[in-house]
């Protein structure tokens, strides 16, 4: 393996150690949960091929069957990425409108989950605010995840299933598509409920907490998110925004410095703004909170020494 893909992190603190131990879980375990979206994706991919097989037939094989799956199984791979990066983009430059939940953090998870429960900055925003908060406080606390693991398949689990309900609504009206297609799109909706755990993985790598030599053969080589690579984002944040492999961060890196260069995003990543802010906000109440000193008595103050 090259020496540029090795790894040396620091040990993982208390705080860290929650997502190895799994203290914040959780409503259903995700080994559980995996297979059932999983049976209910091919239950969809059955029902559609079913209802016409010119659907599933309607390219012609031009690759062994087995190397056509690869093929595409790539290809939905990337086109993920593209999408994850293209989301993450959008949310790291939206604005969170409350300024003092803008200008508020919490530095680990449970914070982060007594503020969501209890706190009335939190609870009194609108809802756009609190989900954009929740998206971008993960900058300031990576790791763990402070969403349990049935939240973090079903955020992205609820709307892929869309997909293939909507492929078999499209056959009932008379629309096909070809067969690659439908199975690029399925391979995607199947393999979607897992982005939030690869980009979690990432970040477990980087303390040293994955121990499956499999996974972390699979981060080496860049088939899931690779950790230096994830790394690079928390760094700069204003890059390397894909979350499943990474294979899609030229383009997307690209478009975001298209649309900086043409104005349609901010030239300093928001999260580098925002703390900026926030370091000011809490130097200015410090400020505020320092008793003012009374000026000293003229007329009993020392006189000053006089040159010899």
């Amino acid at each position: 393996m090259s020496s540029s893909w090795s790894f040396s992190f620091k040990p993982a603190d208390a705080t860290e150690t929650m997502g190895e131990k799994n203290l914040q879980r959780r409503t259903m375990r995700a080994d559980i949960f995996y297979p059932i979206i999983l049976a209910v994706q091919i239950t969809m991919v059955y029902l559609v091929v079913q209802m016409g097989t010119e659907i599933a037939l309607a390219m012609p094989v031009t690759l062994p069957f087995g190397l056509q799956l690869l093929v595409e199984l790539a290809a939905s791979m990337y086109l993920l990425d593209l999408f994850t990066g293209l989301i993450h983009l959008n949310f790291d430059y939206q604005a969170i409108q409350n300024k003092e939940l803008y200008l508020h953090t919490e530095r680990d998870v449970p914070g982060i989950q007594r503020f969501n429960k209890h706190d009335p900055l939190f609870l009194t925003a609108s809802k756009e605010d609190q989900f954009l908060w929740n998206f971008l406080v993960h900058h300031d606390v990576p790791y763990p995840a402070a969403d349990t693991d049935y939240d973090l398949v079903m955020q992205i689990g609820k709307p892929v299933m869309a997909i293939p309900v909507s492929l078999t609504l499209a056959y009932s009206v008379g629309l096909t598509l070809p067969g690659f297609v439908v199975r690029v799109i399925l391979m995607l909706s199947a393999l979607a409920p897992a982005t939030n755990h690869i980009h979690i993985w990432a970040h477990a790598r980087t303390r040293n907490l994955i121990r499956s030599p499999i996974w972390r053969f699979l981060q080496d080589y860049h088939l899931v998110l690779n950790p230096d690579v994830h790394k690079k984002h928390h760094e700069e944040y204003d890059c390397n925004f894909c979350l499943v492999n990474g294979w899609a961060n030229p383009v997307v890196n690209r478009l975001a410095a298209l649309m900086r260069h043409f104005g349609l995003l901010v030239d300093e990543p928001p999260t580098i703004t925002m703390r900026r802010q926030r370091d000011l906000h809490v130097a200015a109440k410090e400020l505020k909170a320092v008793p003012e000193q009374e000026p000293a008595d003229a007329t009993t103050s020392d006189p000053p020494p006089t040159e010899s």
